[in-house]
């Protein structure tokens, strides 16, 4: 599209100063601006279009030749201005209104700062300065005719779900149906059982206390290759895939394998004559496929780097043997 502004300085720019340059793009930009009046008076609106995009293209060169780390405040009032002018124009280009080409024609022609324009703004739309302040302060990348699409588009979006939100607020019909929709979704999206309990009282809530007794629990505790840790619910140790295939880690391989309740204790002894004691409240639950937690991990420094453990033995708390336990290694 700045074809079209180079097209129309190319037989001038080169026997012109810089300030006539100037005044040559202002020129242009008017000489469109009235040619596309005509076209609309016409009804010539694939010309008007032509035109209009034309004098934006000066517009937008005008802007682009700005310097405005050097510029300073004089550069950005003028590319606020051009912002403006560029948003006139696009406006005059969707409503056909010739009110809005008039309008830039004579800021082009008589605005000196960015305060004349804002006081123009103020006094045409009847807007604050906080308001005119906002319009002259918007990105000139809303000005792009790709940009006109997606504006048009948000237009007709809005429109429709005013279309679609009034229909709601006046059917019943419609509000049930709607309601009906939603719950559905939320059905489908959280599938598990409500967990938590209504009460119709607040003296019916009662707060758990550590001292309270936990339901107790079967677990199947198992010690892999890796010297890794975990245990398993009976429920997914019975149903998980025990063969070892091509896809399966050393994490799957377990030699040892033991039988526990949750308010155990479990006795681990190690190929270096050690016996360490774990809650099986610490070991991680997962599955049969998971790499589970080192058991150096959850005992700590006691525990020597490549000590492993070769038994365990799960017993209560209140229920140990007396005397002495003899145990050998190799």
């Amino acid at each position: 599209m700045q074809k079209a502004a180079h097209a129309y300085l190319q037989t001038q720019v080169t026997t012109t100063t810089q300030g006539e340059l100037l005044l040559l793009l202002y020129d242009g930009a008017i000489k469109f601006l009235n040619q596309a009046k005509e076209k609309i008076a016409e009804r010539d609106y694939a010309g008007k279009g032509i035109l209009i995009s034309k004098a934006l293209d000066i517009v937008n060169e005008l802007d682009a030749s700005l310097n405005l780390e050097k510029g300073g405040e004089l550069a950005e009032n003028l590319h606020k201005l051009y912002f403006y002018c560029s948003t006139r124009l696009l406006n005059a280009n969707l409503k056909m209104d010739v009110a809005f080409i008039d309008e830039v024609i004579k800021i082009i022609k008589s605005s000196e700062s960015v305060g004349d324009a804002r006081q123009r703004l103020r006094d045409r739309f009847k807007l604050s300065e906080r308001q005119a302040q906002a319009i002259l302060d918007m990105r000139l990348a809303r000005l792009t005719h790709l940009e006109i699409y997606k504006l048009e588009k948000e237009l007709a979006e809005v429109r429709e779900l005013i279309t679609r939100l009034t229909a709601i607020l006046n059917s019943k019909k419609l509000q049930m149906d709607l309601i009906k929709t939603e719950l559905l979704a939320i059905k489908k999206t959280f599938k598990e059982p409500r967990r938590t309990v209504l009460l119709d009282k607040a003296e019916d809530y009662a707060v758990p206390s550590d001292d309270d007794e936990k339901p107790v629990e079967d677990y199947i505790v198992a010690v892999n290759e890796n010297g890794a840790i975990k245990k398993l619910t009976t429920r997914s140790y019975g149903t998980s895939s025990k063969e070892f295939g091509e896809r399966s880690g050393m994490n799957e391989i377990c030699p040892i394998v033991a039988e526990a309740r949750s308010d155990q204790i479990l006795y681990c002894f190690t190929d270096l004559g050690n016996c360490f004691k774990l809650d099986a409240e610490t070991i991680p639950e997962g599955r049969w496929r998971d790499a589970g937690k080192s058991v150096r991990e959850i005992v700590g420094e006691d525990m020597a780097e490549h000590e492993r453990v070769v038994k365990v033995f799960s017993l209560n708390t209140d229920a140990l043997p007396k005397g002495d336990l003899l145990f050998y290694t190799r």
